[in-house]
């Protein structure tokens, strides 16, 4: 039985020869999507500095227990309406700027016609003065 024919090799310019190298090297893939990687990465972190706001709010009904006096007995019962909201600013020096008002109100046995009422506005400035320090310190 004859042998086959040897086939001919391709032949191909130079030109070729790199745009196929160059299409078949991943590495040379992943350093252009590390561009965009790292781009993306710097973008998110900025995420750590949007604003939070914040807001609660809660009722409780209170009764103690019987308490026995010369008087009587009587049961102490407590209503209570409390609501907050603020907002967090986080700072790029690793502090934070807080406003913030809340509201508080509380009556005992129903029978107050004014019951205590406590309104707060508060502002705060947080920074840590550690923040980094022991960046830089070797340890032996």
């Amino acid at each position: 039985m004859p042998a086959a024919p040897a086939k001919k090799p391709d032949e191909l310019t130079l030109e070729q020869a790199v745009e196929t190298a160059l299409s078949n090297d991943l590495s040379l893939r992943i350093a252009e999507v590390a561009g965009d990687i790292a781009r993306y990465n710097f973008e998110g972190s900025w995420g750590a500095f949007d604003p939070e706001l914040r807001a609660v709010a809660g009722y409780s009904d209170n009764q103690s227990l019987p308490i026995q006096t010369a008087g009587g007995t009587f049961v102490i019962e407590e209503q209570r309406i409390d609501a907050s909201a603020g907002v967090l600013f986080p700072l790029t020096t690793g502090g934070s700027f807080d406003a913030s008002i809340s509201q508080g109100s509380s009556d005992i046995n129903g029978q107050n016609p004014n019951p205590s009422i406590l309104n707060t506005i508060e502002l705060a400035f947080r920074q840590p003065l550690m923040r980094g320090a022991h960046l830089g310190t070797v340890v032996r």
